[in-house]
């Protein structure tokens, strides 16, 4: 089905949800909130980008944006569109990522877009500019509007009737979960695509509302927490992604407080709040408005969804609520979806076969079946195809590189010429992802880089992470698998790293349950397995672990110094 937007860019959107009575919520720690309506956000958006133009931001200058959940980064984001700016949200140092890589991260994106004004939080200013001489490094505070020129007509800029569709709305620096981070640029007109792509797939209704803690900078926190409910006229209510961290139980009391009908994360997140979340702490909670629990941005879990179902049931959660999907960066952000409504479905299939290329069905009393998910088919106006490893289309139960089209996929990564030509081909993104077709419908098995190969079979690291969480004392979402190539035994041996928060004198007795759980659920003993602290093992700002940077570490990387494992 074609896509048709409802709007030609996200200012456009902006203009039609400053008509409305709907707001962002922004929930504080103490619990209180702050209100902020759409057409308060434009007014503040205008006069922020009046203020950039005076400190010499031309049209078309990429600016880094580094702060925490708040109006300010909002009024920020939108204020640069309007300024015809591209705004680069970038993590903030206290996020999921490390915080010693921090300025390094930022050195390097800074240089990489070659950015000469950088909006940060007051506290970051002075140590950034001591960093990066020559940048105009400015705060919030800083972006007042011109005394005098408070009408939102007299701030709107001459610049703003020539922004169209295919003008950079934004630049989404990936994390570098398997790779050196890369710029995303996604024009207004990805991004509206994906919005009505995401609307669609919903059925959202105007009475629907929106609950996230899912960082900023992030494409599933912007686009989905963010634009999406913009671009529909919804109500959307932000947590930070640190009082999700501290407080799990806090995003369903937000969901409940709020009727919140959507609210996405990724499976290390309904993990974690299966685990973590006390019947104490949700006390008068009610789920029952929440129609699209939606998993995405990493591997997904059946086990993870299935026990956060049952968990929450009793608190109103609806039979058959947690739909899976999945989506990328270089797509805007989403490109299938499960659906509402419909049971969470897996195949169970053969461990060996699957490594070897075929989605072949496993018996019940397969001890080495694996289950994969369904993610659902393309949202209208996509499609999906799976390659093989040179570039023919494979058939249904086939594993293969997954390629996407689709009016939200990407112009390219900014000054990447090569890698941009080596990713986007006749109109297809070749996303690095592995996976399968069934009936139409996408089933994500890994990415292409982080298979994991021993005596010649390939493995999916996420089936070693999820044994070795089965082993008490794991923390959710914290194991990272990897191979690591072993010259004297001509293959590559099996690594396994997990977060723990058990006293050290303990660490021995967990190894051994890791490597008794791997063993037991995947028929492959781990070589390594290393226990470290809680917040030692590296990931993305939306929580993904990175198995590379994790393997550079354990092996003695440039990192190792400031990451130590007992």
């Amino acid at each position: 089905m074609t896509v048709h937007p409802r709007y030609p860019t996200v200012l456009a959107a902006v203009d039609a949800a400053a008509s409305q009575g709907t707001a962002v919520h922004f929930v504080r720690d103490d619990e209180s909130v702050e209100r902020l309506t759409y057409a308060e956000l434009r007014s503040r958006s205008l006069a922020v980008a009046a203020a950039l133009r005076q400190r010499g931001v031309a049209v078309g200058a990429r600016v880094p944006v580094i702060l925490p959940t708040s109006p300010e980064f909002l009024a920020t984001f939108y204020g640069l569109m309007i300024a015809g700016a591209i705004p680069c949200p970038i993590s903030m140092p206290a996020g999921f990522g490390s915080i010693e890589g921090f300025a390094h991260r930022l050195t390097a994106t800074t240089r990489y877009l070659g950015a000469k004004t950088i909006v940060a939080s007051a506290e970051l200013c002075e140590p950034i500019r001591q960093g990066l001489p020559g940048v105009d490094v400015v705060a919030p505070t800083d972006l007042a509007p011109p005394p005098g020129t408070t009408d939102d007509a007299a701030l709107r800029p001459p610049s703003y009737g020539r922004i169209g569709a295919d003008h950079p709305a934004f630049i989404q620096c990936t994390s570098g979960s398997t790779g050196s981070p890369k710029g995303v640029v996604l024009a207004h007109a990805n991004l509206v695509a994906n919005c009505e792509q995401i609307a669609r797939a919903l059925t959202v209704r105007s009475d629907d509302a929106m609950v996230s803690w899912l960082p900023l900078n992030h494409d599933m926190g912007i686009i989905g927490g963010v634009l999406m409910p913009l671009y529909t006229g919804i109500d959307t209510t932000l947590l930070s992604p640190g009082r999700f961290q501290r407080r799990p139980a806090s995003w369903l009391r937000a969901i409940s407080r709020f009727k919140g009908a959507i609210s996405p994360a990724p499976n290390f997140a309904y993990a974690y709040v299966t685990a973590r979340a006390k019947d104490e702490e949700l006390e008068g909670v009610d789920l029952s408005t929440w129609r699209h629990p939606l998993c995405g941005a990493e591997p997904i879990d059946y086990r993870t969804l299935h026990a956060f179902q049952r968990r929450f049931e009793k608190y109103g959660l609806r039979k058959n609520a947690v739909h899976p999907c999945y989506g990328l960066a270089e797509a805007s952000l989403a490109v299938t979806f499960h659906g509402a409504e419909r049971p969470l479905a897996f195949d169970r299939v053969k461990a060996r076969e699957l490594a070897s290329g075929v989605a072949v069905p496993a018996g019940e009393d397969d001890a080495e079946a694996v289950a994969v998910v369904n993610c659902g088919p393309p949202v209208d106006g996509a499609a999906i195809r799976v390659a093989g490893r040179d570039g023919e289309d494979l058939a249904e139960g086939h594993v293969g590189r997954i390629w996407v089209k689709s009016p939200s996929v990407m112009r390219g990564y900014f000054e990447l010429p090569d890698v941009t030509a080596e990713t986007l081909r006749d109109g297809w993104l070749d996303t690095g992802d592995l996976g399968y077709v069934l009936g139409g419908e996408l089933r994500v098995t890994g990415r292409a880089k982080d298979m994991v190969i021993i005596r010649g079979k390939k493995y999916r690291p996420a089936e070693f992470e999820w044994a070795a969480e089965r082993a008490a004392g794991v923390r959710p979402g914290t194991a990272v698998a990897f191979g690591v190539f072993s010259e004297e035994q001509g293959t590559e041996l099996l690594y396994l790293v997990c977060e723990t928060d058990k006293p050290k004198e303990e660490h021995d007795a967990l190894r051994t349950a890791v490597s008794t759980a791997v063993l037991e659920r995947t028929g492959i003993r781990p070589d390594v397995v290393r226990v470290t602290r809680r917040g030692a093992v590296p990931k993305t700002t939306s929580g993904k672990l990175q198995r590379n940077r994790t393997k550079d570490l354990v092996l003695g990387g440039r990192d190792s110094q400031s990451w130590r494992l007992p």
